[in-house]
């Protein structure tokens, strides 16, 4: 799972560097129809960055459950 994590991660970063400088393509002259597409594409990777993290988020706690330890959203979750 070490390697697929790392993989999931260095995509992670990458998702996130895409999403944080997506919206500078949008200038003051740009056209709406532009904008909309623009932030749209945005959408797109912030709903991949979200995505990507719940993988993530999936193989932590299988690692996690193979070492018998838990996550701390298991251990929040278990206190309440």
């Amino acid at each position: 799972a070490a390697p697929a994590l790392a993989g999931l991660r260095s995509k992670l970063g990458d998702l996130e560097r895409r999403a944080k400088t997506k919206l500078d393509e949008v200038e003051d002259d740009t056209p709406d129809e532009d904008v909309r597409r623009i932030e749209a594409e945005h959408q797109d990777l912030l709903d991949e960055v979200e995505e990507v993290r719940g993988q993530i988020a999936d193989l932590e706690r299988q690692e996690n459950r193979s070492d018998g330890t838990e996550t701390a959203d298991e251990i929040r979750a278990a206190v309440g």
